[in-house]
């Protein structure tokens, strides 16, 4: 804001276009580990306990969903920040 009001339009230019690109920085890593970050899906059976492996019943393949990233804190943390960044190029 200090900028702003000293009229100095070069600083001030420097600043938007740096909080712009750590917003695009921000954008790009976030969808990359929206897409890529994985949860493991707990409802597959688990081995019993004590018995060694290939008796009984044996586990199934874990599984894992692909882009469930959006689910997690670190994304709505990300868009907390995009938000943010927003709300610092409109003031």
């Amino acid at each position: 804001m200090a900028m702003l009001a000293k009229r100095d339009v070069t600083s001030l230019k420097k600043l938007n276009e740096s909080i712009e690109e750590e917003k695009k920085a921000i954008i790009s890593d976030g969808d990359w580990k929206a897409r890529h970050d994985r949860q493991i899906d707990t409802t597959t059976p688990q081995p019993a306990a004590g018995r060694a492996p290939g008796q009984g019943r044996q586990p199934a393949a874990s599984q894992q969903a692909t882009g469930s990233g959006v689910n997690s804190l670190k994304y709505a943390e990300t868009l907390r920040r995009i938000a943010e960044i927003e709300v610092l190029k409109k003031a």
